[in-house]
């Protein structure tokens, strides 16, 4: 039966995500399953101060599961490090975002709570990849302070997510915007955030004071001491995407990081 299968499809999926090298196995498993080649979905959840084991760990796995049981479809609920990762194998798009609403849930209010969602997948040999779509969809909501994100809403993250040399990445928002950052740490300044709220507000002065609740003559001065720090030309669009791209940079290996120092908690 469907229940009886549950705890060998999520040693499966287990597999998959922990051991990618070693897929052959779980897609033989769901082979015999008659599950390969149908479209699944990851969901990751976590909580700050929560972790899986805790009470409301233990209450959204009961509930998630009951949500999945009632769907009749296979799939597999458990925890994973310090997080709880959900597989279904009936990925339709209002029932996935029943479950983010779900497991949202009561820590939402807080912004304690960030979940992520991956892209459908069909294969054991994709599984971690999903795992890992979900999890960087959810530590860039918790930056954002979203209580969850799908990996397709992510944008032009999704094509940072595809770079797997992160040393590329970080040398490009070096190379931008290492200047300023260290001219921010040393003085106490606000550079950075000035830089980029121009640049989203299409070079506008007054929106960006508009956009930082300040003065628009701080903004210009502000700009002034940019424009001398950095070799670069800002009413060029190509000089702005640049810097665009790189503060894109910035928030992505930030929830990078956000991401592994949990998965060392986790580990411990």
């Amino acid at each position: 039966s469907l229940h009886d299968a549950l705890p060998i499809l999520a040693e499966t999926v287990r597999l998959a995500v922990l051991r990618p090298e070693e897929t052959a196995q779980a897609e033989q498993e769901l082979t015999i399953k008659g599950l390969s080649g149908t479209p699944y979905a990851f969901l990751s959840w976590r909580q700050e101060g929560a972790a899986p084991e805790s009470e409301a760990g233990q209450a959204l796995l009961n509930l998630l599961r009951e949500k999945l049981e009632r769907r009749r479809c296979p799939y597999a609920v458990f925890p994973h490090e310090d997080a709880i990762l959900a597989v279904t194998f009936s990925p339709e798009e209002p029932f996935l975002r029943e479950l983010l609403e779900t497991a949202a849930g009561p820590g939402r209010r807080q912004g304690r709570t960030a979940c992520g969602l991956s892209r459908f997948h069909c294969h054991a040999k994709e599984m971690h990849r999903a795992w890992g779509e979900a999890c960087t969809a959810g530590a860039m909501a918790a930056l954002q302070g979203r209580p969850y994100m799908g990996f397709r809403e992510m944008g032009i993250y999704r094509l940072l997510f595809e770079v797997a040399d992160r040393e590329v990445l970080q040398g490009m928002l070096d190379e931008r915007l290492s200047v300023l950052r260290e001219h921010d740490a040393a003085r106490g300044g606000q550079l950075q955030t000035t830089l980029r709220a121009y640049i989203l507000s299409g070079g506008s002065l007054q929106g960006t004071a508009d956009a930082l609740f300040t003065h628009r003559n701080t903004v210009s001065y502000r700009l002034a001491k940019i424009r001398e720090l950095l070799p670069c030309d800002l009413s060029s669009a190509e000089e702005r995407f640049a810097l665009l791209l790189a503060f894109y940079i910035e928030d992505y290996l930030s929830a990078c990081a956000m991401r592994e120092q949990r998965h060392v908690r986790g580990a411990q």
